[in-house]
């Protein structure tokens, strides 16, 4: 078998160890994962959480009983004992010791207060305290983070990835304001802020949720300035305000965090609605019942109509891909991607993301987030 060298940085041994053992190859290099395991951490940063938390998991799953107390009590304050502030914002080294955490064993109390610590500095989820300040909603960051993996997987679209995450989350909890809870005067209240990105007149309740999504889109423009690409807030806010087609307002958001293939032409050519794009009303209705009931149909009647409407969708999906220019492929492809992947997401989320529509007996204004 021809290997290539095996790297001499402790943590780079490591982190391929780990790639290996994810693909499920490791049975192939069984001696030189053991020489790295014997050689431990020489050489390596102390202050290396991600290091130390790495080679902890590593040991442990192979069968090591390594010490956590002498592997992470360095990491630990050493005047009220708990793990020091600024490893808060160490994210890679979070999630290694959150990973860690995992593999311990009954007795190992510094493991519970990281799993307690990583699980607190991780979820940002959290600190919007939308389970006791909008109890009505579903919590669904996790699923809408998977479904933007599922679009935006590439390394480099990481912050595309946490914009689509973050954006979709807030969302879903739009939609139950609007589907579950705010009344007809309330919710016109809501869209005209949205729209007008003013809060002034909203019940408390809803200013909750509203100043969450001020305060997401703050921080994508604080990331997007110090990347030089401030101008791409602009078309971000704008799809905020397109509230007939929040699908629409997913996508081009993350768009927003897509690194250099996007430009301002490309972004230009997402506004001058490209049949991708198209989502209006009773070209893809929100759900079988919401269909039934603004036509009077059956539900077998239904599903053959949304079928039929869905199936044409995608043909002009494809078209799309006749006709766009190669700056614009990598934004159809995601798009594309972001089509096909909620039909596998929207069992986890539960339809939560199929439609942020009007409420048929209650006459709402829309804010529609179609799927295909």
């Amino acid at each position: 078998m021809i290997m290539a060298p095996i790297p001499s940085n402790p943590l780079k041994k490591f982190e391929l160890i780990d790639a290996i053992k994810r693909l499920g190859i490791s049975r192939h290099f069984e001696n030189e994962i053991g020489d790295c395991y014997h050689h431990g951490t020489e050489g390596s940063d102390d202050n290396d959480l991600h290091a130390a938390a790495l080679y902890f998991r590593l040991l442990r799953q192979q069968g090591y009983n390594i010490s956590c107390a002498d592997m992470f009590n360095k990491f630990k304050d050493v005047n009220d004992a708990k793990f020091k502030e600024s490893l808060t914002n160490d994210v890679v080294g979070l999630i290694s010791l959150y990973e860690a955490t995992h593999l311990r064993v009954h007795g190992e109390d510094i493991l519970e207060e990281a799993l307690s610590f990583t699980t607190t500095h991780l979820e940002w989820w959290r600190e919007l305290d939308f389970v006791n300040k909008l109890p009505f909603t579903r919590d669904r960051a996790v699923e809408c983070y998977l479904w933007g993996l599922g679009c935006y997987y590439e390394p480099e679209y990481s912050f595309a990835r946490m914009i689509f995450g973050k954006v979709t989350a807030i969302a879903v909890v739009m939609d139950d304001i609007y589907d579950v809870y705010g009344t007809f005067e309330e919710l016109e209240l809501f869209t005209e802020a949205v729209g007008h990105l003013c809060h002034d007149h909203l019940p408390e309740y809803m200013k909750v949720c509203y100043q969450a999504l001020l305060d997401l889109y703050s921080e994508i423009k604080e990331k997007l300035g110090n990347e030089g690409n401030s101008y791409r807030i602009h078309y971000a806010r704008e799809a905020v305000k397109a509230l007939n087609t929040s699908y629409f307002m997913l996508a081009t958001t993350a768009f927003a965090g897509m690194g250099s293939v996007v430009t301002k032409d490309s972004l230009d050519w997402v506004f001058s609605d490209p049949k991708i794009f198209e989502q209006k009303r009773g070209h893809v209705a929100s759900s079988v019942e919401c269909y039934m009931k603004e036509h009077g149909a059956t539900e077998e009647q239904a599903i053959i109509k949304l079928i039929k409407q869905v199936n044409n969708a995608w043909k002009d999906v494809n078209e799309t891909s006749f006709e766009i220019q190669e700056k614009e492929m990598e934004l159809y492809y995601s798009y594309e991607m972001l089509g096909r992947g909620v039909k596998f997401v929207d069992v986890a989320l539960s339809a939560s993301l199929t439609s942020l529509s009007c409420d048929c007996d209650r006459g709402r204004n829309t804010l529609g987030l179609w799927v295909l």
